[in-house]
C-alpha cells in the first residue's frame, strides 16, 4: 500500500489571522478511498519549526513501515508515495530557501540570475544537474538547505524525486495558464501587445458559450472574471478551449509555443499516450527554452523552469493525474466549510471529523453498477462510469470509436447481453493541426457537419474509445477533443 501526503496551509477568515496546516493522506490506486486526515496544525501563522510540524509524524510513520499494518488478519505493508505540495509549503517542508532563491531549484542545481531592470529571478537555459537524495542528506547543498528537516530521517523516501514539483493544479492551471493569459491581456509580456477591447470582448463571448461537457462542473467565465478564476477553468482552458480561440488572437509564433504547452499536457494527462510521455518531455523543454524569445528572459520565473523536470515526475509516478493536488485542496475546503463560528476553530474541526466518521460507519454504502441506462420521458441517457455519460444535448451527445470516428448519440438499449448505442457518424474527418505533432496522435480530430450521416448506425460498447468535448470553430464545424478521464482501455 502506498500513501500520497500533503501539507498546506489553509487560511480560515478574511478578518483574522487563524490557520489550520493539516497532514493529509490518501491511498494510491484506491480512488474510492477517501482523504483522511493525519494531523492538523491551528496558529495564527505557519508551524515555526518544521521539526516541530513533522517530527512526530516521521516517527510513527517509520513505525508502522517496519511493524506494517494489520487488516482482518492480514499484514499490510506500507510505503510512502509522494508528498504533494505547492511551492512555498514544499520549501517549507524540505527545509531549503524559497522556490524564487537563486538556488530554489528543489531537482537541480540551476542557479537563477537577477534581471536589474525588473529584479525578477530567472532561469536560463535548461539541462543543469539534477540534485540526489545521497548528496542532500549528506549535507552537500549548503546554499540551497536552511535548517534541518525530519523528512530526512522518513524510511523509504527520496527527498529530492519525492517530493513532487509537477502538481498540475498549481503548476500548469494556477502557474503556467494563468501567467500566460494575464500577459496576453494585460500586455506585461513587453514584445506581445495586449488584446485589443474588441478581441477580449470576442474571447469573453466564446468563453461564455463554450458548451463543455457536463463532467466539467464549472462554467466558462469572461475574460473580466480572470483574477477570480479557479483551477478548473483554467484547465478547462488549457485543455479544451486554448488551441480554438487563440489560434486567431495571437501571433503564429506565440500560438506554436502555446501549442508545444497543450500538446505536452495532453500526452501527460492519461497513460493512454504512455508512449509518448519523453516525447512531450521534449515538447516541455523546447517549450522553457524558447520562452524567453517569445516572451522575455526575464519571464522565466521558477514555474516555466521547472516544467523541464515533470517528463521525470510523470516517468516515476504516473500522469499528471495522479500527482494533482485537486483531491487534497477539495479536502481543505471541506474542512473550511464544516466551521460554524470564529472561534475554538480546531475543536470545531475536530467535531465535525468525528461526525463525518460516525455517518460513515452508521450508513451501509451500496454502490451504483455501472454501464447503466437511464431513460427520462424520450430522453435515454447512458452511464459508461460514474465519471461518463452520454445524453442527447448538444454538449454530452459525442463520442469516439477506437478507429477514431466520432459518433453523435441518440439513444442505447441492452440487448442480447450487451450495452449497444444508435448514433449518427462522420462520413469525413480532418486533422486539426499538424505543429508540433499531428492532432491525430492525441486522437483529436475536427468534422464539418455537412459530412455528418443521417443514417443511424448500431456500435458495440467494447467499440468506444472516449468521450469528447465538441469545440466549435465555425458554425458547421467543430474541433473534437477527447475527455481524457474517460478512455475506456
Amino acid at each position: 500500500m502506498k500513501l500520497d501526503f500533503s501539507m498546506d496551509g489553509l487560511p480560515l477568515h478574511k478578518s483574522g489571522l487563524t490557520q489550520f496546516w493539516p497532514i493529509l493522506m490518501r491511498v494510491h490506486g484506491m480512488p474510492k478511498t477517501p482523504v483522511m486526515v493525519v494531523a492538523i496544525y491551528c496558529g495564527e501563522c505557519k508551524p515555526d519549526s518544521v521539526e516541530e510540524y513533522l517530527r512526530e509524524f516521521v516517527t510513527e510513520f517509520n513505525e508502522l513501515q517496519i511493524k506494517g499494518l494489520f487488516i482482518n488478519g492480514k499484514k499490510i505493508k506500507v510505503l510512502p508515495r509522494a508528498i504533494i505540495a505547492d511551492s512555498p509549503a514544499r520549501a517549507f517542508l524540505k527545509g531549503v530557501v524559497c522556490f524564487n532563491a537563486a538556488e530554489g531549484c528543489l531537482k537541480c542545481l540551476h542557479i537563477a540570475k537577477k534581471d536589474p531592470d525588473t529584479k525578477r529571478m530567472y532561469f536560463e537555459g535548461i539541462g543543469a544537474t539534477k540534485r540526489t537524495d545521497t548528496l542532500f542528506k549528506g549535507g552537500a547543498y549548503p546554499s540551497h538547505c536552511k535548517h534541518h528537516t525530519p523528512l530526512i530521517d522518513l524510511m523509504n523516501f527520496d527527498i529530492v524525486r519525492d517530493v513532487i514539483t509537477s502538481d498540475p493544479l498549481h503548476l500548469f492551471y494556477l502557474g503556467i495558464m494563468r501567467k500566460l493569459l494575464i500577459g496576453w491581456m494585460s500586455g506585461k509580456f513587453g514584445k506581445h501587445k495586449k488584446w485589443t477591447p474588441l478581441q477580449k470582448q470576442q474571447i469573453s463571448k466564446f468563453l461564455k458559450e463554450s458548451q463543455l461537457p457536463s463532467e466539467i462542473h464549472r462554467k466558462m467565465r469572461g475574460l473580466k472574471y480572470l483574477p477570480f478564476s479557479k483551477g478548473s477553468e483554467f484547465r478547462s482552458f488549457l485543455r479544451y478551449i486554448g488551441v480554438v480561440v487563440l489560434k486567431n488572437n495571437l501571433p503564429i509564433e506565440n500560438y506554436n509555443h502555446f501549442m508545444l504547452l497543450f500538446c505536452a499536457v495532453t500526452f501527460l494527462s492519461s497513460p493512454i499516450y504512455k508512449n509518448y510521455w519523453r516525447y512531450a518531455g521534449e515538447f516541455l523543454n523546447k517549450f522553457v527554452m524558447d520562452f524567453d524569445k517569445i516572451y522575455d528572459k526575464s519571464l522565466v520565473s521558477s514555474n516555466v523552469h521547472i516544467l523541464e523536470h515533470v517528463f521525470d515526475d510523470v516517468d516515476r509516478f504516473g500522469d499528471l493525474e495522479t500527482i494533482s493536488a485537486d483531491i487534497f485542496e477539495n479536502e481543505l475546503q471541506k474542512m473550511k466549510n464544516g466551521l460554524r463560528h470564529g472561534t475554538r476553530s480546531l475543536e470545531q474541526i475536530i467535531n465535525r471529523l468525528a461526525e463525518t466518521e460516525e455517518i460513515k460507519t452508521a450508513q451501509e454504502i451500496i454502490e451504483p453498477s455501472f454501464p447503466k441506462i437511464s431513460a427520462r420521458g424520450n430522453s435515454v441517457r447512458f452511464y459508461i462510469t460514474p465519471d461518463f455519460v452520454l445524453k442527447p444535448t448538444d454538449r454530452d451527445q459525442w463520442f469516439m470509436l477506437k478507429d477514431n470516428t466520432v459518433v453523435k448519440y441518440k439513444s442505447a438499449t441492452y440487448e442480447s447481453g450487451e450495452f449497444v448505442l444508435y448514433g449518427c457518424q462522420f462520413l469525413k474527418q480532418r486533422e486539426s493541426f499538424v505543429n508540433p505533432c499531428s492532432s491525430y496522435m492525441l486522437h483529436i480530430t475536427t468534422g464539418d457537419l455537412i459530412y455528418l450521416s443521417s443514417d443511424c448506425i448500431k456500435v458495440s460498447l467494447s467499440e468506444v474509445l472516449c468521450k469528447v468535448c465538441a469545440v466549435v470553430l465555425e458554425s458547421d464545424s467543430y474541433m473534437f477533443i477527447p475527455l481524457l478521464h474517460t478512455f475506456i482501455q
